[in-house]
């Protein structure tokens, strides 16, 4: 009877210790994590304010039509992406804020509601000049920016929305005078300044 009870005090001091580690190592990472969050607010905070930085996006996700879904549908579409997610990595795109000013070439995936003009070159969003009507807003229960403004090229109007992350990653949504939204996801950085 007592070696079945020294076990069982070994048990539960083992136990114990354990149980004790466990608690040591997850308040310590939580800690970590509630710093390491700060931070990334801070550095997003900054960015903002310095209205200086450049979105590069990683995935598209256009509107699906049912035009859309049926190009989709014949095989145009690379392995691996759906209508609704474009994988769009590795392609030249960007949306540049300096200040009030803004410049965007972002690949365009979706159905046109007017035609683009004979010989045109550029098919995909592009425009460079002032953000008209800029807000700038903080949702503090999520945690992130809220930015919208208006651009225009030609004959050709946008409202772009953009939601920016403390860990840095943005989605930004174009709606457009000519054709079908669109929304992408990628990574917003600072602009080494020159």
């Amino acid at each position: 009877m007592e070696i079945n009870s020294e076990k069982t005090g070994i048990m539960n001091w083992y136990k114990f210790l354990m149980i004790t580690l466990f608690c040591i190592v997850t308040g310590c990472s939580s800690q970590q994590n509630a710093a390491e969050k700060t931070v990334q607010l801070e550095k997003l905070h900054e960015l903002v304010e310095s209205m200086n930085f450049e979105i590069r996006a990683n995935y598209a996700a256009p509107l699906p039509s049912q035009g859309f879904q049926a190009a989709v549908n014949s095989g145009l579409l690379w392995p691996g992406n759906t209508a609704s997610r474009i994988n769009i990595q590795g392609t030249p795109n960007y949306l540049i804020m300096k200040g009030d000013s803004v410049k965007a070439d972002l690949p365009y995936f979706g159905e046109r509601q007017m035609s683009a003009p004979y010989g045109a070159r550029d098919i995909g969003i592009t425009f460079d000049g002032p953000a008209r009507d800029l807000e700038v807003s903080f949702d503090k229960d999520k945690e992130r920016y809220n930015i919208s403004f208006s651009a225009s090229k030609k004959t050709e109007s946008y409202k772009i929305n953009l939601i920016l992350f403390p860990n840095l990653n943005a989605s930004v949504w174009v709606n457009s005078s000519q054709r079908f939204s669109i929304g992408y996801q990628g990574n917003v950085k600072q602009i080494e300044s020159e």
